[in-house]
Order: structure tokens, then C-alpha cells, then sequence
């Protein structure tokens, strides 16, 4: 039977992937819509440090550089392990297995100037590693057996930096690597940032060195290739470890290449880059980047950043009306309406805010996203508070069952039935801030790094 890891291994599901104490009212695919719109999905909540994004680079430019060498061949007993070197089988076993190769080289570093934080698959390597007194078994496979972490095809480097890769065009889901126009002048821009960075190119000789000599070594069918750890070159895992010593230290000989390739030095996302720079002290406050963005003179596409600012207000407000009614375990509608007034809430709060967003916002919504911002307007636009009340306690239902869950919070003859931890309130209305950020902190993360420091925000 034939079939393709690419036809069953997708991207998550913003629709469903969320865990029992996270975003009750369903609005992550609304915001991140709108982030996705300034980013161009570059970056996202796992996909964000310029060291996972340059590591991820440097293998899959070993798996291109492998398929286009026409010297190199699969071995017809190999095959079945690793499938032909054009098809994604391939790719993946070659992915998995040298980032196991990147994770244990780091971990067991004695440079000092090797950070080994936001490291994916750290925490699991250092158990291998110590399980097996620093010589772990590396398995050339993609089953279990070739995996630090559990589905590492998905919640590794590659499976994490997958979306920002097929969406810069260096590959499609089936793993082509020079398919089209885009993908052959990614690989031309890539050629040219290893000439122009010997540490980047002594990496990628040594891996691809490394993979060719254990291709080759190959001599029989009953098993798939297996290697000690402390048979790996030295020279392979020296490079690894000058190469992505830091994550600074990558960004500052990455940032002017992936700030060409990903243009978020362009545009809003410029702008918000701009925003971020200008920042002082260590806290972001997405409201206040955005409102320094869009004011910037200079600001480009700044209908995205209206967007938000837009749409950012009415989804807080919505957020705070249904965090006062899981404030206690069980309420009256009217103790509800008292809090809300404390906050300068009234009937027409909710749509008063609704109003303010403009229809060509609203037009960057599709799918679900559109349907549950729908269904919202639909709340704010019922009469009374009480009505809108009732109204977001169903809509919450509804959206926790689409993930087959429980509500948080029922409503009984006019009385509330909490059946989740309290929520906590901000102390007043002074203190609402905004509560999506827009791929704002990951962001942040991202050009920390291309310009010399990180919040790991991959730990």
C-alpha cells in the first residue's frame, strides 16, 4: 500500500486545538486572522525564533541539495526504510534525523557559549542522554524508534516551522523543493547566504557529508539505519554547535536574509517591527504598539493595523462580560449587570463597540472565524444585558461542544452554575487591557532575535 505522510499529517486545527482552561469563547481563529494578516503567517505561536527558523533552513537545504545531486541515489534495499529521495518519506526521515543529531550535539556541549534554551526536544534529549550514559542510539527512520519527541513530525523544528516555509514558497506539502519559479529562487537566495556565511557553510557540508557516508553504509534490507551517537563525526557536531551556539548570535548573521525573504521589515508588520524597537523597558502592551504603529507617519497598510484596533476592543469587552459571569461559582443575572456597570458597562456597550467595526474588517474573516464572529454581533446586538448574557453563555456552550467538552458555565432559571475554576477579573476598568495580542509577543521573540537576544518563547 503507497501513501504520503503529507496526506495525513496537517497543520493544527485552530477550530479544535485548544485545552480545557483555554480561550472559552472560541476567538483565537478570529484574532488570528487578522495577525495572520500583518505577518503573512510567517510567524505564529510555535513558529517565532530565529534559531529554530535558521536550523530548519539548514536541513531542509541539505535534504534539496541531496535530491538535486544526481550522483546521489537510494540504495533499492533502502527503499523500504526510506522511501525514493523524491518523495516526502524521505524528507522526513532526513528532517527527524538531523535534529536529533541538532538536539544531542547542543545538549552535550562544553563550549559555554552554547544555549541550549528553546532547544525543541531538550527536556526528552537530556533523559536519552542520560539514560544512555551520552550515546544514544539514532535510528534513520521516521517511526517511533527515530523520534526524541512524541510526533516529532509535527511538534518538531520542521513540523513546527512547516506553515512559515510553505508559506515563503522553499517547498510544497509533498516536499518538491524546485517545483516553480519561488522555490528555485529560494534555493538561489539560500546558496548565496552560505557563501556568504562560512559557519552556515561548514554546517551544511558536514551534513550533507554526514548523510551521503550513511546512505552508503548501508548494506542490508533486514533493518533500518542505525548509528551511536558517538560514531557521528566530530567535525559534524562541532559545526552544529558554532553554527547555532545562540540565538542571537544566529540572528545577527541571519537577520538581513530573513528580513529579504519574509518582508516583515515591509509593510504593517514593518511598522509594528518599528514599534517594537522603539519600546523601552522590558513589558509590551499590545494596545500601545499598535496605537504607535498606526500613528507612525509612515505607516504602510495601515488599514491591517485599523483592523485590529478595530475589532481588539469589542472581542476585550466581550472577554470581560463573560469573565464576570465565571467569577463565582454561582450569580444572579442581576450581580452579573452590577459588576458589568462597575466596569462603565451599559446595554449599548457591546454594541456601541460593534459599530465602530468597519465592514472591510469584518471581510477578513472566513470560515469559522467569520461564523463565531457572527455569532458575537449577535450578542451585542440583543437589547438588554441580560439578553446578551444568556446569548454568550449559549454561544460558549456551543463553541465547547464543537470540541467535545463541557461549558464552563450554565444558566438556570435566570441563576449561573459554574462549573470550572473562577475567573479573576482585572481590578477596574482602568486596568482592561487588551486580551488577544496578535502574534505581537512572538513577534517581539522573533526580532529579539535578529538583533542579538530572546525570550525563548518556544520553551
Amino acid at each position: 500500500m503507497n501513501f504520503k505522510l503529507a496526506d495525513i499529517i496537517t497543520d493544527a486545527n485552530k477550530d479544535i486545538a485548544s485545552s480545557l482552561y483555554i480561550d472559552p469563547l472560541g476567538m483565537l481563529v478570529i484574532w488570528s486572522s487578522y495577525g495572520e494578516a500583518i505577518f503573512e503567517k510567517r510567524v505564529n505561536s510555535i513558529s517565532n525564533d530565529v534559531r529554530n527558523f535558521t536550523v530548519n533552513l539548514m536541513h531542509h537545504g541539505v535534504v534539496q541539495s541531496l535530491i538535486s545531486d544526481s550522483s546521489f541515489v537510494i540504495p533499492e534495499h533502502l527503499k523500504n526504510f526510506v522511501g525514493d529521495k523524491t518523495s516526502s518519506r524521505f524528507a522526513q526521515t532526513c528532517l527527524l534525523h538531523l535534529e536529533n543529531i541538532y538536539v544531542f550535539s547542543m545538549l552535550t556541549a562544553k563550549e559555554k557559549n552554547v544555549d541550549t534554551s528553546g532547544i525543541l526536544g531538550s527536556n526528552n534529549g537530556r533523559k536519552i542522554l542520560d539514560a544512555e550514559d551520552e550515546n544514544p542510539k539514532l535510528v534513520f527512520t521516521t517511526n517511533r524508534e527515530g523520534q526524541i519527541l512524541v510526533r516529532q513530525l509535527g511538534l518538531g523544528v520542521s513540523g513546527r516551522y512547516r506553515t512559515p516555509f510553505l508559506e515563503l514558497g522553499y517547498f510544497d506539502k509533498y516536499y518538491h523543493y524546485n517545483h516553480d519559479d519561488v522555490s528555485k529562487q529560494r534555493w538561489d537566495e539560500y546558496r548565496l547566504l552560505l557563501a556568504q556565511k562560512p559557519i552556515l557553510q561548514s554546517y551544511f557540508d558536514a551534513a550533507v557529508s554526514y548523510i551521503k557516508s550513511l546512505i552508503k553504509s548501508a548494506e542490508s534490507s533486514k533493518s533500518p539505519l542505525e548509528i551511536q551517537f558517538s560514531d557521528i563525526p566530530d567535525n559534524f557536531k562541532n559545526a552544529c554547535r558554532v553554527a547555532f551556539s545562540t540565538s542571537g548570535k544566529v540572528g545577527e548573521i541571519t537577520r538581513d536574509y530573513w528580513l529579504k525573504v519574509t518582508g516583515l521589515d515591509q509593510g504593517a508588520a514593518g511598522i509594528l517591527l518599528k514599534a517594537l524597537r522603539n519600546q523601552s523597558g522590558g513589558g509590551i502592551e499590545p494596545e500601545d504598539v499598535f496605537n504607535a504603529a498606526f500613528n507612525d507617519e509612515n505607516a504602510e497598510e495601515r488599514e491591517k493595523l485599523e483592523h485590529v484596533m478595530q475589532v481588539e476592543p469589542f472581542l476585550t469587552r466581550i472577554n470581560l462580560l463573560f469573565t464576570l459571569i465565571c467569577r463565582q461559582n454561582s450569580q444572579t443575572m442581576r450581580d452579573i449587570e452590577s459588576e458589568w456597570l462597575k466596569y462603565g458597562g451599559t446595554n449599548a456597550t457591546l454594541a456601541d463597540l460593534y459599530k465602530n467595526i468597519s465592514d472591510s474588517a469584518k471581510h477578513v474573516l472566513t470560515g469559522s472565524a467569520r461564523q463565531r464572529f457572527e455569532k458575537l454581533s449577535g450578542v451585542a446586538q440583543c437589547d438588554t444585558l441580560q439578553q446578551q448574557i444568556a446569548e454568550l453563555i449559549s454561544y460558549h456552550k456551543s463553541v465547547m461542544h464543537t470540541r467535545g467538552q463541557q461549558p464552563w458555565v450554565e444558566l438556570r432559571n435566570g441563576i449561573t452554575k459554574l462549573h470550572a475554576r473562577p475567573l479573576s477579573p482585572p481590578d477596574s476598568a482602568k486596568e482592561l487591557k487588551w486580551v488577544n495580542s496578535y502574534y505581537l509577543h512572538q513577534f517581539n521573540n522573533l526580532i529579539r532575535g535578529y538583533f542579538g537576544g530572546n525570550d525563548h518563547a518556544n520553551d
